[in-house]
Order: C-alpha cells, then structure tokens, then sequence
C-alpha cells in the first residue's frame, strides 16, 4: 500500500542494471536520475526507464546543469568494489576506482539529500582497507574517523554533515538463495543518530524478514538446483563434495543440480538476485546479451530485496516523522 505522503524522490549512482527501482517500485518513489560508466549498463538503464534522465559519468555530475537543478530526498550508490574485492585486485584507495566512494560521497555533500545508502563489500573491513573506509565514512560525516572507531558487526557515527549506521546484511535472508554479504551504509542529514539506527538496528523488523522470506529462499533455490537442497541456499561455486555444497576446488561458472553439473542460466542469475527473470531479455546494438554479460551485469548489482527492507525502513522513517511533527533535517 503506497502512502498518502509526498512520493519521496531519490537518484541511483553507479546504477549498474538499476536495483533500486526494481526494489521501491511498490513504494512509489520516483526517481529523478540514473548514472553508470558503463555502455552495457547505460543501454539497459534506457531500456527500461526511458523517461528517466541518464548521466553518463559521475565525476563530472556537479557540473552537469541538468543535475545541478535536481533535487532528491535520497541518494543511492553501489560504487565499483573490485578494489577491495577478492576476485579484484585489491589495490583499495590506490584503484581509481576505489576513489569514486569518495567522488560519490561528495556528490552526496554538495546535493545534500535528506538520506543516502551506500553498498560494498566487506573486503572494505580488511585491515589493509580499513584506512581506505575510514576515508569514506570520513567523507560521509565530515568528522575525522579512525581505524580503531569502526567495527566489522556495524556501529554508528554521529557526524555533523551526516550520521551514519554501518552493518554487514547477507542477502539469503532476504529471500534470494545465496550467501552474499555485503557492508550497507544508511545516512541522514545532521546530527541526529536515531533515524539511521532505526533503518539498520531494528532487529524485529529484520528477523521477521529472515522469517518470512525463507521460504520464498527455498523455493527458489528448489526451483534451480531440483531436490538438491545446500542448506537453503545455492553454493557461490561448484564443489567436489556436494554433502555441504562448500569445498575448495571451485569455479562461479558451473552449480550443481539433479542432472549433474551444468552453467547457471541468465534467468537464474537474474532471480538469485531477486530480478524478474525476463529483465535482461532485450538487444542492445542488434544482439541479445550473452550468458557472460549477464553473469557480470548481475554479479555487479546490489541484491533487490535486501534495497527493497531498507527502502521500506526508510519509509516507515519518514511516514513516523511527519505523523509524529518530528524534524530530522528534511
């Protein structure tokens, strides 16, 4: 059920294939832009919000007049992770990719939205990254963060730019069947700590999500693998011992099922990301997309339904805040 408030507006940056608005959809929020490097990814984004304004390059978003006149109320980014990730290289900040958290971040202190969510992986936690993600939370808050102030299991920072919560969610309990933990930062404008604990720290509200989607969870990993059943989620990669589907010797390309071991299809990559399995069904250039660019679009992406608990957390936020007269920098 949509709310009777003012739709919020957000803009997704680094969008990739666009989970947010496959996720807030039900919400009715609108989205005022788009914005992704890659020309895979911009095709995409065209294809299926047409109406929606498409920027082609982040670092050069603040001079872009269009974008200068856009105003939001949220701000959504999964910035590239292979600097920190174990498939990438993990140079962290000295990866020129890795400073685009930073160009993101200052992005979001220039249009100054009334919230942002930041996604990444928790190769960010690496000792040798931690100097790197203070930097970022640095960004965020405009106070000075040290290594010894930020915790693997999630914490809080009071800042005078933004006040931030921090916590590492896994997307098998959010329905999909696979382990995938990623670190989700929420931030609110100003000083005020609370709004941003109550989207990540609301432990009701994200255990009757674990409940109420582990049969959704199942039954997709039922419907992919047969009767094969990988202690309610599918294996990152194939195994040689199948009695936990998690072994040493492995590779992202091949799964398990009932007929042995085959590829994973790109309708089954789209739904253990929770997409609609038709939702890469298109051609860019006069061809369809190949089970590797699938494979790459949907590894990049942020997990649906795990954007769609925090967007309805944010939600409940702001309805609480205009029913209750509670300012929180809006």
């Amino acid at each position: 059920m949509k709310s009777k408030l003012k739709p919020l507006r957000f803009f997704s940056n680094a969008s990739g294939i666009e989970a947010a608005s496959v996720a807030w959809k039900d919400l009715g929020w609108e989205c005022v832009g788009v914005c992704d490097f890659g020309r895979t990814q911009q095709e995409v984004l065209k294809h299926h919000y047409p109406s929606v304004p498409l920027y082609t390059n982040m670092l050069n978003l603040l001079e872009n007049e269009n974008f200068k006149k856009t105003n939001y109320d949220v701000h959504i980014a999964g910035t590239p992770c292979q600097a920190w990730s174990d498939s990438g290289l993990r140079n962290g900040m000295d990866d020129d990719r890795a400073q685009l958290a930073l160009t993101n971040g200052n992005i979001i202190t220039a249009k100054s939205p009334w919230c942002f969510i930041w996604e990444n992986v928790v190769g960010v936690f690496d000792r040798e990254h931690r100097d790197g993600l203070c930097q970022i939370f640095s960004n965020f808050t405009g106070r000075d963060i040290r290594a010894e102030d930020i915790f693997e299991g999630g914490g809080i920072i009071q800042g005078p730019k933004y006040s931030i919560a921090y916590r590492v969610l896994d997307s098998q309990h959010f329905g999909v069947p696979q382990r995938r933990r990623r670190i989700y930062v929420v931030g609110f404008r100003g000083q005020d700590w609370r709004p941003a604990a109550a989207v990540l720290f609301n432990e009701e509200a994200f255990e009757e999500s674990k409940v109420s989607y582990r049969k959704k969870r199942d039954a997709i990993a039922e419907n992919i693998l047969g009767q094969i059943k990988l202690a309610g989620t599918i294996t990152k990669t194939f195994s040689v011992s199948q009695t936990d589907g998690f072994g040493k010797l492995s590779t992202s390309n091949y799964w398990p099922d009932d007929r042995g071991i085959r590829m994973f299809t790109e309708q089954e990559l789209l739904k253990i990301q929770g997409f609609p399995e038709d939702y890469l069904n298109m051609e860019i250039r006069g061809k369809k997309l190949t089970l590797s660019q699938v494979k790459g679009l949907v590894g990049n992406s942020m997990t649906v339904p795990v954007i769609r608990t925090i967007g309805q957390r944010i939600q409940f936020v702001y309805e609480h805040s205009q029913k209750n007269k509670i300012l929180i920098n809006q």
